[in-house]
């Protein structure tokens, strides 16, 4: 014979409530270190006579950017600064310095360059 144990329904409760914040927790952590991977993410398209970059850099202004084309590749180099350091509930813009580089497809003149 088989013995089967019930549990109050708050212990289920706080049970399944634990083991979906540990989720969470397991998801952001994952998700955060793919993103910091590709950060910025960028798409490259070629024009007649040149390249179109765009990246996706929210919360900061072109000015607050470091863009340098040498050669067949491009960097973007900044820093996001947190604004209100204050106790989050959920943060998933991260703060800090970053740098990318990437190939482009051809050499690319920088003194013809331009960032908008």
């Amino acid at each position: 014979m088989a013995a089967i144990s019930l549990t109050p329904e708050t212990d289920i409760l706080t049970n399944l409530r634990r083991m979906h914040e540990e989720l969470d927790r397991m998801w952001e952590s994952a998700s955060r270190s793919t993103v910091e991977l590709v950060f910025p993410p960028i798409i490259i398209s070629e024009a007649e006579d040149s390249y179109l970059v765009r990246a996706e850099i929210p919360g900061l202004k072109l000015a607050d950017l470091d863009i340098s084309p040498s050669g067949n590749s491009l960097t973007i180099k900044g820093e996001r600064k947190e604004e209100n350091p204050r106790a989050y509930h959920r943060q998933e813009r991260d703060s800090g310095a970053f740098s990318r580089m990437v190939g482009l497809p051809g050499p690319v003149d920088g003194d013809r360059s331009q960032a908008s």
